[in-house]
């Protein structure tokens, strides 16, 4: 969470953008443990979304939409909110540069993230965080290879 926190520290607005959302990435799969396929799909509205008069997010999936089958859903854990809300509403706008676009999260390119290149975020971001050592922890996040 620290990392994370620290993601707007002494950079341009595009690197804490790409910051933010790296670091969300990462703390979305080690708070839910999804899959990487899961994560990549999360479309705005449709099952990422606030939800009732709480104001909490949410997490859903149809067994259409699991490799695994059967309706999946949970809250987005409380701690991440704020991150979340920072991430669309002003990292994720930055990174789209104008363009519209309802899948959650957005390439340097302003374009929707693929399997792989979320992946590259798992694997990369936590050896800059950490070190080299970090990169021997790949195994946490299994789905991701």
């Amino acid at each position: 969470m620290e990392v994370l926190a620290r993601s707007g520290e002494h950079a341009p607005p595009f690197a804490r953008a790409v910051r933010l959302r790296d670091g969300l990435v990462i703390a979305l799969l080690a708070a839910r443990g999804m899959r990487v396929g899961e994560l990549a799909s999360l479309t705005l509205g449709r099952n990422i979304f606030r939800a009732g008069t709480s104001g909490s997010w949410h997490i859903e999936f149809a067994p259409e939409e699991r490799k695994a089958g059967g309706t999946l859903g949970y809250p987005v854990p409380a701690a991440l909110h704020p991150f979340l809300d920072r991430y669309l509403g002003e990292a994720r706008p930055l990174l789209l540069n104008g363009r519209r676009s309802d899948p959650m999260w957005i390439s340097l390119r302003g374009r929707p993230m693929t399997v792989g290149s979320l992946q590259a975020i798992i694997h990369r971001r936590p050896i800059k965080a950490f070190g080299a050592d970090a990169g021997r922890a790949g195994w946490i996040f299994g789905e991701c290879r």
